[in-house]
């Protein structure tokens, strides 16, 4: 799983080829309040995250049988 950009500003990319209809991504801030839920697509998800306050984030995908979480910024 890629996030690009990152930092990022208006909008991510989270790039993964490995995945199936049912994987879910969640978005959750320093304190781990989950602040966005996003249905998985294959290939390139595009993610509004203009309305999210600047700092630390950390995506957490997860998949039947694994969940991979990742930093990025939003400056």
């Amino acid at each position: 799983i890629n996030i690009i950009p990152n930092p990022a500003d208006e909008f991510i990319v989270i790039e993964n080829n490995n995945q199936n209809a049912t994987d879910r991504y969640e978005i959750f801030d320093i304190n781990g309040k989950i602040v966005l839920s996003i249905s998985a697509v294959t290939g390139k998800t595009l993610v509004d995250i203009a309305n999210l306050s600047s700092g630390k984030y950390f995506l957490r995908y997860t998949a039947k049988d694994k969940t991979l979480t990742k930093e990025f910024i939003i400056y």
